[in-house]
């Protein structure tokens, strides 16, 4: 009995030996980052291997590895309901679930990692790059500004401070503390020199010396780097710099460097520095990836201009007016917007006239006749008006309507019937005061009048609208 008692304790030994160490070289695995093996040894898992904690940990940590979220989300889920205060299982879990877009799950990962060490960096940083994603830069700004508390040479967590403040259109002191600290820590970073000059430069030229400082701070350490050495070309050009700018965009473009910025830059800095024969080539391959550019065909036209081609540089210069127009649609709705605003504003006369400005912009829309129509309709009635020039500037607005309607082929006439009873009104007036015309005020302040025969003759044209028993019109058929 006791040699069978010793068997079975041997057993069981050898079997926990085997499972520890079956674990073991699991974990050596992914410590190693041999994810596809640990995957595949897995096919041969049996129901023991398959209920163990810390197989099933490195089977997800492995899934991980190969960016295969799903799976490893899966995996530690199964994990989770073995053990529910890993804090190292909650943190892979929040990572997997944010990588998969699962936002609210990752949140409620690393919240709960929290509550056990509000300190916990990781679970920190994770919660403060989720809401980077989701576009909640003050809630981010937060973490981050809490773990500088604790770390504040980290010019990582400046940087990524800097990407939240740059997001939101107060933040630029804050942009700018950021990326400053982060260069300031981390100076041999061209990513950090980059954002901080790209940061300076658009700020004026009071900070320009300030970004040419910065680009020979962040190029004593990266001498070649492109991008390095292109924002200091273009800090040289916005400081008048011209010639020095030059020879560092020819410099750039020696090395195979053609992007359209090197080669606005550079043609931009040849010309402002006298160099006219030598900018058009540059100018020339700049409008060849952007024909648009008002900037380029302004400054190639003037170089043309100054050399040997005047009628080209007249053609670039037409061009470059051409571009500089507004786009028609955006003038539209410019204009029908501040039409609203002003109406919801209590003032109809400039509404008027912003409705007014966006039909002739536009003079498909007649549904903007429609609403400058009605917005000097009083009572339905010439006798009705109180007021003069409301009068007038009502009659003008469904005259108007109404011949623009009559033009378009595609508009039944039925559809403009309810007008009919306010036109005959208008006539009415006009035989009971024997008068042979009635004046119209235009929305820019215009007056002009409407003949009898001419307002007669127009309201001919329009079909008899139907009473119906609550007093209103509505259009026969």
């Amino acid at each position: 009995m006791k040699t069978k008692l010793f068997l079975c304790l041997l057993l069981l030994d050898w079997f926990s030996i085997g499972a520890y160490s079956q674990v073991t070289s699991l974990q050596d695995l992914v410590y190693k980052k041999k994810y596809a093996e640990v995957i595949r040894l897995s096919q041969n898992f049996t129901a023991a291997d398959s209920a163990n904690y810390d197989t099933m940990f490195a089977l997800a940590q492995a899934y991980e590895g190969l960016l295969k979220n799903k799976e490893a989300y899966r995996y530690y889920q199964y994990c989770l309901k073995k053990d529910s205060t890993d804090i190292d299982l909650l943190n892979a879990m929040g990572r997997t679930a944010g990588s998969l877009g699962q936002v609210s799950k990752a949140l409620a990962c690393f919240q709960k990692v929290l509550q056990a060490d509000s300190t916990d960096f990781y679970a920190n940083y994770q919660m403060a790059r989720l809401y980077m994603q989701q576009g909640d830069y003050d809630a981010a700004i937060y973490n981050f500004a809490y773990l500088l508390q604790f770390d504040e040479e980290n010019p990582s967590l400046w940087k990524n401070l800097g990407d939240c403040y740059a997001m939101n259109p107060m933040g630029i002191e804050g942009m700018i503390m950021s990326y400053q600290k982060a260069f300031s820590l981390n100076p041999e970073n061209a990513i950090f020199g980059h954002l901080l000059v790209n940061t300076l430069l658009p700020l004026g030229k009071d900070l320009l010396p300030q970004a040419l400082q910065v680009c020979d701070t962040a190029l004593f350490y990266n001498p070649d780097h492109k991008i390095l050495l292109r924002d200091k070309a273009v800090a040289l050009y916005m400081n008048r710099n011209y010639l020095q700018a030059d020879s560092l965009f020819t410099l750039l473009l020696g090395r195979e460097d053609s992007s359209y910025i090197n080669l606005k830059y550079g043609g931009a800095a040849r010309f402002k520095g006298g160099l006219y024969m030598d900018a058009i080539g540059l100018l020339e391959r700049a409008l060849e990836l952007d024909t648009t550019s008002v900037e380029v065909n302004i400054l190639l036209g003037a170089t043309l201009g100054k050399t040997y081609d005047r009628k080209k540089a007249y053609e670039l210069f037409d061009k470059a007016e051409y571009y500089m127009q507004p786009s028609k649609d955006l003038t539209f709705q410019l204009a029908l917007y501040r039409a609203e605003v002003n109406l919801k504003d209590g003032n109809p006369v400039e509404a008027n006239k912003f409705y007014d400005h966006a039909y002739k912009i536009n003079p498909q829309r007649l549904d903007v006749l429609q609403k400058m129509a009605m917005l000097f309709y009083g009572r339905g009635r010439a006798e009705k008006y109180e007021d003069e020039t409301e009068k007038q500037r009502g009659l003008y607005n469904v005259v108007t309507f109404i011949k623009a309607c009559l033009s378009k082929e595609e508009i039944e006439p039925k559809f403009i019937a309810y007008y009919k009873p306010y036109l005959n009104s208008f006539l009415e007036e006009m035989f009971f005061k024997n008068e042979n015309k009635s004046p119209l005020l235009s929305p820019d302040g215009k007056k002009s009048y409407i003949t009898k025969e001419e307002l007669r003759s127009l309201v001919e044209k329009i079909p008899e609208p139907e009473e119906r028993k609550d007093g209103l019109y509505y259009i026969s058929e």
